[in-house]
């Protein structure tokens, strides 16, 4: 008797998870069946709850109150202003993705029905979580040369002599190496689209190299490629507009 009620419980361990994907699938389901989408306009739209209500970027959160619909191609959710993936929607639930980087205080906002400006907002809050991930943008792994060698990202080869490193607010990394009188320019956002323009002005007093560096930048293209961009003698003191 006492191994049959053991038979009927369900483990308490991964029981929410259990829940949890049960009600996403539940919400997709229904959102493919054909018919009305549910929605009545006669009646008030409210976001009462959030599950979970703090996570990153691309995690599945389930919104849940009243008259959504059950078609997500008339579901708009937004993240402040950053609009999310809806995947499905059920009348009474809302299954979305979350944006990328909408901010850390997140209001939620919906829009139904091709509506523009009658947004309905949530009861709750969602905490954004910023999930760094470290990746490799160029050079090779495990090289052990003595001389940068340059070229596109996949090619590029920085030297064992790595000296100064400096970076300015757009993302744009400079580097030295020791015993070569070069700087390399490497771009390392994804989306940094830029073409630059130098206007040099380079005094030797004494042994000191100065040099003056001012950088335009336009919306044009995209870099795919380590660049040597400056060539000059003597000893290496970059002053970019006070960045280093």
């Amino acid at each position: 008797m006492k191994s049959m009620r053991k038979n009927t419980w369900l483990p308490l361990i991964g029981l929410r998870t259990f829940l949890f994907v049960t009600t996403a699938f539940t919400i997709v389901s229904c959102s493919d069946d054909k018919g009305e989408d549910g929605y009545n306009p006669n009646l008030p739209v409210r976001i009462s709850e959030l599950s979970p209500q703090e996570g990153g970027y691309f995690d599945k959160v389930i919104l849940q109150g009243e008259n959504f619909g059950n078609n997500p191609k008339k579901v708009r959710v937004f993240f402040n202003k950053k609009e999310a993936i809806v995947v499905g929607a059920s009348g009474d639930r809302v299954l979305v993705h979350v944006p990328k980087l909408p901010g850390d205080d997140c209001k939620i906002g919906m829009l139904l029905n091709g509506n523009t400006t009658d947004t309905i907002f949530a009861e709750k809050h969602f905490a954004y979580e910023k999930n760094y991930q470290l990746i490799y943008v160029a050079g090779q792994l495990n090289s052990n040369t003595e001389t940068f060698v340059e070229g596109s990202l996949e090619t590029t080869t920085f030297a064992n002599s790595m000296q100064h490193l400096a970076c300015d607010p757009s993302g744009v990394i400079y580097m030295n190496h020791k015993n070569q009188v070069k700087v390399a320019v490497l771009f390392t956002l994804m989306n940094l689209r830029t073409t630059l323009s130098f206007w040099i002005m380079e005094h030797l007093l004494k042994t000191e190299a100065r040099l003056a560096l001012r950088i335009m930048m336009t919306k044009q293209r995209r870099f795919t490629s380590v660049r040597t961009m400056l060539h000059f003698f003597g000893k290496l003191i970059l002053r970019i507009h006070g960045l280093l």
